[in-house]
């Protein structure tokens, strides 16, 4: 792909200068460009006519943020690691062949920390692809670049995505991240874009694909928590307002990043609610996902719960000579993975646990030596057995 840039950041004294090859159009207010969310792709072809778009001027931007509202539906804010007077935001075809929306510095007096992109029209949304540009330096770097989902200025669990990406002074074009399959990104009313590995002089988007625009649903949740009775979780939570919800989802993870839901009780009605969790041995981590008449989803926050069954998982005979069998799994689909004292895996694979809680292994054809047999499942927290072959 032919590499565009009309505003290129060139390398000098080891800092970032902003080097204006086109004359800028400074605008006269934002709203020119005014609109709404588009539930699909949008994209900002039409605001570039062939010169520099200057959506703020030159200005600090520091932590507080420099802000460019109402660009085709969006709001976009840039941060940069101090206050001076060198950052702005602008569109133009920063890299590949169409235009972007892009936060940068003029003159290296900063570095450029992050990007946040959000909707001005119904604020929560379900993002699911967003291309992505950075520059800085050296102008032939590799960054780590992260993508990160919020909600109410909180990073929602699980929604980030992280791509190494190379400078578009190197002639890289936009990236796509892909999201599409993540819910955590579903319902969420931000974007921030970071990244690290080089000195950030830009970072820029373009074909933002959003769906399901929405407003909050009206639930106000007043606590949730949770604690460990007898051979049970109790989960217990207090609202004063669910109007418009329909469902609370019951959610259940072993690592507090993959979520499932392990049951459901009825919304609509304020008050205290309650849910029993059969017990898993370990730190078990626990959210709600409110699902509401619209059929919008928002996440209560994640608590922990740290469970002792007295049922420990155990490996037996060892040593063992052909076959193995854990015990006291519980019932679902487990990973196992058989590492050697180097350190190499050497056998995994998926099996269901039976009904009595046990999982048989076949090692017969692994050679003599003392292993690691790791555990791990949706059902259970993950863990290290220890044996031996001889």
């Amino acid at each position: 792909m032919r590499k565009t840039v009309l505003r290129s950041f060139i390398l000098q004294s080891s800092r970032y200068f902003k080097t204006f090859l086109l004359a800028a159009v400074t605008l006269g207010t934002i709203n020119s460009y005014a609109g709404t969310p588009v539930s699909g792709t949008t994209n900002f072809n039409s605001l570039y006519t062939n010169a520099f778009v200057d959506l703020t001027g030159i200005h600090p931007a520091g932590s507080t943020g420099l802000s460019a509202l109402n660009v085709a539906g969006y709001d976009f804010t840039v941060f940069s690691s101090n206050n001076a007077s060198d950052a702005g935001i602008g569109i133009e075809p920063y890299t590949g062949q169409t235009a972007i929306v892009y936060g940068y510095t003029q003159s290296g007096g900063t570095v450029i920390t992050a990007l946040e992109v959000k909707s001005n029209g119904l604020p929560l949304f379900d993002l699911n692809t967003i291309d992505i540009s950075i520059d800085g330096a050296p102008s032939n770097g590799i960054a780590s670049v992260t993508l990160t989902g919020y909600r109410n200025n909180v990073a929602v669990s699980g929604a980030t995505m992280t791509t190494s990406l190379s400078t578009a002074s190197n002639g890289d074009p936009l990236t796509t991240y892909n999201v599409s399959s993540n819910n955590a990104f579903k319902g969420i009313d931000k974007i921030r874009i970071t990244a690290t590995g080089i000195t950030v002089g830009a970072i820029g988007v373009d074909n933002i694909n959003a769906t399901n625009f929405a407003a909050p649903l009206p639930l106000v949740m007043t606590s949730f928590s949770g604690r460990q009775v007898g051979t049970q979780v109790q989960l217990d939570w207090l609202t004063t307002d669910e109007s418009g919800m329909k469902i609370f989802n019951v959610q259940r993870s072993v690592d507090g990043k993959r979520f499932s839901t392990i049951g459901s009780l009825p919304a609509g009605k304020a008050g205290a609610h309650q849910f029993m969790d059969e017990a898993i041995n370990g730190k078990i981590y626990y959210r709600l996902e409110t699902i509401g008449d619209d059929n919008s989803t928002i996440y209560s926050k994640v608590i922990s719960v740290q469970v002792q069954t007295g049922a420990q998982i155990s490996i037996a005979p060892n040593p063992v000579l052909n076959k193995a069998t854990v015990y006291s799994l519980p019932q679902g689909t487990v990973h196992y993975q058989l590492v050697d004292a180097a350190g190499r895996c050497v056998l995994q694979g998926h099996k269901m646990v039976s009904a009595a809680g046990q999982l048989s292994l076949d090692l017969s054809g692994q050679a003599s030596g003392s292993y690691h047999l790791l555990i791990s499942g949706d059902a259970v927290a993950p863990q290290s057995l220890n044996l031996v072959k001889p």
